[in-house]
């Protein structure tokens, strides 16, 4: 399948179908405080429901008084095959959580901070014909 996918890349143009930054989750509001791990629970009353685990227990961004789309609340993408998100740095270089409800798995791949240079000189003469920003 990747190979399918990156031939995909340079071969004649063709339309994927791709959403994201909706505000909101797959999960149900839950009205109880989350269990622990090893008890039974549906995900909607766990610790690995996402609309609760920027204000979880352990986590910085519970101090955190508004809410920023993306940050302390979930964001939702829909995506189908052969569609890719762009390479980029999360938001204020936090981490990312990403939950997949259904669908094939998912392929990632990431660049390490003192490889991210390099990659960039890299998408720049091999990507974009000298610029990182050709509209810019």
């Amino acid at each position: 399948m990747e190979t399918l996918f990156w031939k995909a890349t340079v071969d004649k143009p063709f339309s994927v179908e791709y959403a994201n930054d909706m505000p909101g989750s797959a999960f149900s509001m839950s009205s109880t405080k989350f269990r622990h791990a090893g008890e039974a629970a549906s995900v909607a009353h766990s610790a690995w429901n996402m609309r609760g685990v920027s204000r979880a227990k352990g986590s910085l961004l519970r101090f955190m008084k508004e809410e920023i789309p993306g940050v302390t609340s979930p964001m939702v993408y829909l995506a189908m095959l052969f569609s890719w998100f762009a390479w980029h740095v999360e938001d204020h270089d936090l981490h990312s959580l990403n939950y997949l409800h259904m669908g094939a798995s998912k392929t990632w791949y990431g660049v390490p901070r003192d490889a991210a240079v390099a990659f960039e000189d890299v998408v720049r003469v091999h990507g974009y014909g000298g610029e990182i920003n050709p509209l810019g």
